[in-house]
Order: structure tokens, then C-alpha cells, then sequence
């Protein structure tokens, strides 16, 4: 087994603002995600999570329906949107309803 690094990363993601974090798969971006949002009001949605899943593909709006039920929150992530590619129209016109909440989407290659 190979030795565990503790290497200290580069990136540096953007703080009130929203941004797509893309990379291979098993690279860190959940775990960097969720350390980003330790501690914020956050909504976190992970569309491997059959969950999430179902409930995001069936009716997007349920987006709006979180962020309207969570008045507070700050953060929203949603993990693994490549699975979900027709969430992103929402997902904009969210950003753009809702300027003080700051999204994070991640993606990666999709599995074959």
C-alpha cells in the first residue's frame, strides 16, 4: 500500500461566487467541496445518491423548492452534475434569481 501524502493543494476556490470544479474521477472534489463548506449555511446535493437523484431528474424545480424552504443559506453544491446535464438550465436561472447564494458544481468523465 502506497504511503498516505499530505500534500497541501494549489487551488484556491472562490468565495461568494459560483464556479464549476471539473476533474478525473476519485481526484478530491467532493472531499474539497465539503471541507469548503464546513460550517456555511449550505444545501449539498450528491446525484450519485440515488435520492437526490430521482428527485432533481423528475422535477428540477426542486431546486427552488429547497432554496425557498432554506431562507438562509449561502452555499449550494450539487456533485456529479454531469449525470444531470438538463439541470443546468435551472441551475442558471437560479444563479441569476438568487444572487446571494453561491453555487458549486462539480463534474467529471463519465463512466463507461
Amino acid at each position: 500500500m502506497p504511503p498516505k501524502l499530505d500534500a497541501k493543494r494549489l487551488l484556491k476556490l472562490p468565495i461568494n461566487k459560483s464556479f464549476f470544479l471539473f476533474g478525473a474521477r476519485q481526484t478530491g472534489k467532493t472531499s474539497l467541496l465539503k471541507k469548503f463548506i464546513a460550517g456555511k449555511r449550505h444545501i449539498f446535493y450528491d446525484l450519485l445518491d440515488p435520492d437526490d437523484f430521482s428527485r432533481l431528474s423528475q422535477d428540477p424545480k426542486n431546486l427552488e423548492v429547497d432554496i425557498k424552504a432554506n431562507p438562509n443559506v449561502t452555499n449550494i453544491v450539487i456533485d456529479e452534475i454531469q449525470l444531470l446535464p438538463n439541470l443546468l438550465n435551472t441551475v442558471h436561472l437560479l444563479i441569476e434569481r438568487y444572487k446571494n447564494i453561491s453555487w458549486a458544481l462539480t463534474g467529471s468523465s463519465a463512466r463507461k
